[in-house]
């Protein structure tokens, strides 16, 4: 018999009665790295302002070690982790806010070049 181990990402289908649990059936599974979770958030607030997406906003979601979560954007160049997913996506949405506040404040000529193609980016896929 041959024993074959790998990690898959999947979906599974959960069933609850009262709150619990009673029933977990997986759906499907796929090879990692050919196959990854996603976060794709359509809004989130950071500090006192919310950013509302047009459409979700893909991004990778991926455990990399243990105990470590990264949540990778590659069409803005976001990357962000946390010791739980709630603090990868805590980190994600500042450093978004952080790149949002840099395109609109930054004056020197390569960051106006990349704010001009972030700008683009920013405008088509957000809204505050």
């Amino acid at each position: 018999m041959l024993i074959n181990n790998y990690d898959a990402v999947g979906a599974i289908r959960v069933t609850e009665a009262d709150g619990k649990v009673i029933k977990q059936t997986i759906k499907y599974t796929a090879k990692e790295p050919d196959y990854a979770l996603a976060y794709a958030p359509t809004s989130f607030r950071v500090y006192n302002r919310k950013y509302t997406f047009h459409f979700p906003l893909r991004c990778a979601f991926e455990q990399t070690l243990k105990t470590t979560f990264v949540i990778a954007c590659e069409l803005l160049n976001i990357y962000a982790e946390g010791d739980t997913p709630a603090d990868a996506e805590k980190n994600f949405s500042y450093k978004f806010h952080q790149l949002y506040e840099a395109t609109r404040n930054d004056a020197d000529a390569e960051a106006q070049r990349q704010k001009t193609i972030i700008d683009a980016h920013v405008k088509t896929i957000a809204q505050w």
